[in-house]
């Protein structure tokens, strides 16, 4: 159940970063701005959406790779602290 909702998580992660990064691109292209007195370019603050939503599809991922390498879950902080 995990791996399936590992999947899904970061398949709808990656779709997300990407066509967010698509946005970042056609703004930038088409060099849009804002409707405030500075006209500040909208793939300036669209990046941040872009490269966050890359960084929780690439956290997904690395917790997929754990997942089906180890077949477990990875311990948590409270677990691993708690070795003898």
């Amino acid at each position: 159940m995990e791996v399936l909702c590992l999947v899904i998580a970061t398949l709808l992660s990656s779709y997300f970063a990407w066509f967010a990064g698509r946005l970042v691109w056609g703004s930038y292209a088409f060099h849009d701005v804002s409707q405030n007195v500075d006209a500040t370019p909208l793939w300036i603050p669209q990046l941040a959406m872009a490269v966050g939503l890359a960084g929780l599809a690439l956290a997904f991922i690395e917790q997929l790779v754990y997942v089906l390498r180890f077949r477990t879950l990875p311990p948590t902080p409270d677990e691993a602290a708690n070795i003898e």
